[in-house]
């Protein structure tokens, strides 16, 4: 009965955010993905449209600029390495493998997060450009008590809290219209502005909006008492906005400024809220004839709407040039929220791109913060006359990967 109740719950708060694999800012592109975010403020053509419009009055040179794909994804949580997952995967756990995976977990929990994002078409044309995109966004967060109960059973009269336990995500598309203005230009020196307006249309929602409660066992009974509720849409409507400004002296330095995805979505096709409340106070344990009926109430309320906030943040980054073969870059990034492709805790990271010659650019970067943790990445890119095709790999966690990403991108310039 208890094993029943336990996996029943736990299923609940998996279901929560199990969803399709966002867009955060290092998996724009894979020139981004390749430096870690550390070359934002040199987010060149349609790159630009994406993190800083603002910068697409720097690459008007080209009459058009045309992005026949990109695609990037990346997977990982704060805990287990792809080393853990196959050593304890399939084996007999002893009392020191248990130890060492519970020693893993942080205090606050074991989170997930996954995101995709895909650009079905993007044209840049002097200081404007059309940017149409996919993406899915994952966040989750489990409760350590959960991990704690699952490989070490009940312990008498210790109360299991499933109060840090959250997960959403959803999967959208993104219509944007982007456009620049310089607004200062001197012989030193270089100031411009940017505005993204976009329209999104989302495709499915799921989310918990409330996670509360816990259960103590003791030797005969148990008490247990909560609430789990949480949303679920398929389909809605919003829109947002991007703006920035560039600063450029000299040719060397750049200077940027952004806020991104200012908006919402507004779910309401097939809406649906389900709460689960239980309570349960002295029920004995080796009674068969106990149920979850007996302890819960399962309620669903269909229709209305309802608003999700998208992963609205800050950016600030710079770079030095030094003729045509380096390029390095810092960024800070901050997150307004914590949820799917974004954290409220900043994200720092320095990138690098050189050019052995003019048509193999390197590149590496390292970051550190936001929901990535340590974040390492490498790529390169073929550019040729009027092409570009750039890849890059990325690992969460520099010595033991805790995830992965990658990024392909090919672009037409004429």
């Amino acid at each position: 009965m208890v094993t029943r109740f336990v996996a029943l719950t736990f299923t609940i708060l998996l279901l929560l955010g199990n969803s399709l694999p966002a867009w955060g800012t290092v998996f724009t592109s894979a020139r981004m993905l390749g430096t870690s975010g550390g070359l934002l403020a040199d987010a060149k053509d349609l790159d630009a449209a994406v993190i800083n419009p603002a910068n697409l009055a720097f690459w008007g040179d080209r009459s058009l600029r045309v992005r026949l794909l990109s695609v990037s994804a990346g997977v990982s949580n704060n805990s287990f390495s792809l080393a853990d997952y196959n050593s304890y995967t399939g084996s007999e756990l002893s009392e020191a493998d248990k130890t060492d995976i519970i020693g893993k977990i942080p205090t606050s929990g074991l989170t997930l997060d996954g995101e995709v994002v895909a650009t079905a078409l993007a044209v840049a044309w002097k200081n404007y450009a059309i940017v149409f995109s996919g993406l899915g966004a994952l966040h989750g967060k489990f409760s350590k008590d959960y991990f704690e109960l699952l490989l070490y059973g009940n312990e008498l009269d210790r109360t299991y809290s499933i109060e840090d336990t959250e997960g959403e995500a959803y999967v959208a598309s993104v219509l944007s219209l982007c456009s620049s203005y310089i607004i200062r230009k001197g012989s030193a020196d270089t100031l411009a502005l940017g505005l993204t307006v976009k329209w999104l249309r989302g495709y499915l929602y799921g989310g918990s909006s409330q996670v509360e409660g816990g259960i103590t066992f003791h030797r005969y009974n148990f008490e247990a008492a909560g609430t789990i509720a949480g949303k679920k849409s398929e389909g809605g409507s919003g829109s947002a906005f991007d703006f920035g400004a560039i600063y450029k002296l000299r040719e060397k330095w750049t200077f940027s400024a952004s806020f991104l995805n200012i908006g919402a979505i507004n779910w309401t096709k097939e809406v649906e809220e389900g709460i689960f409340t239980f309570q349960a106070d002295s029920l004995m344990l080796y009674d068969d004839r106990d149920t979850l009926d007996d302890i819960g109430t399962d309620t669903t309320i269909y229709g209305g709407s309802f608003k999700s906030k998208l992963p609205s943040k800050m950016i600030l980054a710079s770079t030095w040039k030094s003729g045509e073969r380096w390029t390095l870059g810092l960024s800070w990034e901050q997150g307004f929220r914590n949820g799917p492709a974004v954290s409220k805790t900043p994200y720092l990271a320095l990138g690098g791109e050189y050019y052995p010659t003019k048509w193999l650019p390197l590149r590496a970067g390292l970051g550190l913060g936001g929901y990535l943790g340590v974040f390492g990445s490498l790529g390169f890119g073929l550019n040729f006359s009027g092409f570009s095709l750039d890849f890059a790999l990325a690992n969460r966690g520099v010595f033991k990967p805790k995830g992965v990403a990658f990024a392909l991108t090919m672009d037409l310039f004429m």
